[in-house]
């Protein structure tokens, strides 16, 4: 027992190291419950934010229409009664209702330790405008409890901090420290040319007990060097297992939500679609959508880079596009949002290039537009002409994004029985075979020329199947996403039908 600061001292001179793992033990644990205590409280705290937030949205969601309706009628105790209903859910303070003719306010507002959330009343009529609605929620008790939370954590982790730092040392000084002196000690009186000394004492025994095996404080001299080795290289092998598995399943989540599984049927057109990844993860997406039974719209994109983040950013971009349904048939407008919304998610080195298209499946139209992609080729079936579709366009990046708008261009054509239209990404014509030789953009247009009058199926098969064979043994190294979009052909006889039946209506005018 140590009973006053002179032992102290001594102790702690004849005891360094058990001191010194002392104060290392509770830096370390002090530093990890603090670090600990950091995470915690940061994600409790994204967690009120967030769900502070997704009530703000249910308010619009559930209420706005109502809110709406009462403002149409002029209903001023309705929306008394509504807003008062509204701030009466947990952290809301302040609401007001800006309509054309009259300013509906409740609750107080504060600068600071709040969040808003603003937007339109939903119109009742078509072309009216009826205002704006602005909801605050305080931060104020966010912010209370996340005092308290860090208190209670720090306080529980500081105790146990203190008790299991000593009962380590307890354990580590039993186990290794005191056998660590006996070993010094016993180096240190080591003489070999003592005379009169033994062979046996020439040789460490540890004061263990008895029936002790032995372990690493028996072989440390002979075996620390093979040790570290051994360790550092299990180390290194479990973590590139652990990034090579984790990759993997990523993008095997990934790359099954980005990628439609079966394409739509289009009335008078034929769909086909190829998506080949060079690795189990993608950064290609491929898309399709069906809007109000009139309109296709088909999608090919490609993330710059590799790996898990172009899989991801990828799947971003899927999510993001099939948010803006109201935009999804004006190829313009889309990829103008979508500027918008991709300029926050991507970092400086990467972009995105994307061929947007939609079908008008009742007037046979084609509108389409471009961020920087490769350009779609179209295949007249009347004269086999070659033309490419290559409307302006910068890619999606930080780099382009305020003048993303200046160049972006939206084009239409008309689609004629047997036209075929084909977009891919570079992954196509980037393939290269054993001598380095890539398959290029002359070969492809060859290719499709050969293989136009086949259904969109059999085309985009046998196309991959001339790109693999080209490539012979070379690996893939990049995705490949192709999709072939073919109008249907009439027949001789319903052709004759139709020009009959038009001039009998002429005829019939012409009367």
């Amino acid at each position: 027992m140590v009973r006053n600061p002179a032992h102290v001292f001594r102790y702690y001179q004849d005891n360094p190291l058990t001191f010194r793992l002392l104060v290392y033990i509770l830096l370390c644990s002090s530093a990890v419950t603090l670090c600990a205590t950091v995470f915690q409280i940061a994600v409790d705290y994204r967690k009120d934010v967030r769900d502070i937030r997704t009530r703000l949205m249910e308010v619009e969601i559930s209420h706005a229409r109502t809110i709406a309706v009462a403002v149409w009628n002029f209903n001023d105790e309705q929306i008394h009664n509504l807003m008062g209903g509204i701030l009466a859910l947990p952290d809301f303070e302040y609401m007001e209702i800006v309509t054309k003719t009259n300013d509906y306010r409740a609750g107080e507002k504060t600068e600071k330790m709040s969040i808003s959330h603003q937007f339109e009343l939903p119109r009742i009529e078509p072309e009216e405008y009826l205002g704006t609605i602005l909801i605050t929620a305080s931060l104020e008790a966010v912010y209370r409890r996340i005092k308290e939370r860090v208190l209670i954590i720090l306080g529980s982790q500081a105790v146990k901090t203190f008790v299991v730092s000593f009962f380590i040392l307890f354990i580590l000084r039993h186990l290794v420290t005191r056998h660590l002196k006996a070993m010094a000690e016993f180096a240190r009186l080591l003489d070999f040319k003592k005379p009169g000394q033994k062979e046996e004492e020439r040789f460490l025994k540890l004061n263990r007990g008895k029936n002790k095996v032995e372990d690493e404080l028996d072989r440390v001299t002979e075996a620390i060097n093979q040790m570290i080795g051994n360790l550092s290289k299990a180390a290194k092998e479990m973590e590139t297992q652990a990034r090579i598995q984790g990759e993997l399943d990523a993008g095997a989540i990934i790359q099954k939500a980005c990628t439609p599984e079966i394409l739509p049927e289009l009335k008078g057109y034929e769909l086909a679609a190829g998506f080949h990844p060079a690795r189990e993860m993608s950064g290609d997406y491929l898309d399709t959508l069906i809007i109000d039974n009139r309109y296709a719209v088909l999608v090919v994109a490609d993330v710059s880079g590799k790996g898990v983040s172009a899989a991801m950013y990828a799947n971003i971009t899927r999510v993001l596009l099939r948010d803006k349904e109201t935009l999804q048939i004006s190829p313009s407008m889309l990829l103008t949002a979508l500027n918008r919304s991709l300029r926050k998610e991507f970092h400086a080195n990467h972009f995105l290039t994307m061929g947007y298209m939609v079908v008008d499946l009742k007037n046979s139209t084609l509108t389409y537009a471009s961020a920087g992609h490769e350009p779609f080729i179209l295949i007249r079936e009347s004269d086999g002409e070659i033309s490419y579709l290559k409307p302006s366009g910068y890619p999606f990046s930080r780099l382009h994004a305020d003048i993303f708008d200046q160049r972006l261009v939206q084009e239409s054509i008309d689609m004629h029985p047997g036209d075929l239209v084909f977009a891919y990404t570079d992954g196509l014509t980037d393939a290269e075979n054993p001598e380095g030789e890539m398959f290029g953009e002359h070969r492809l247009v060859r290719e499709l020329k050969k293989l136009r009058r086949l259904p969109a199926e059999d085309i985009s098969r046998a196309l991959h199947g001339r790109v693999r064979a080209f490539s012979g043994a070379a690996a893939q190294t990049d995705d490949i996403t192709m999709i072939v979009l073919k109008k249907q052909a009439m027949d001789h006889k319903a052709e004759k039908r139709t020009d009959n039946k038009e001039e009998e209506l002429c005829h019939a005018a012409g009367k």
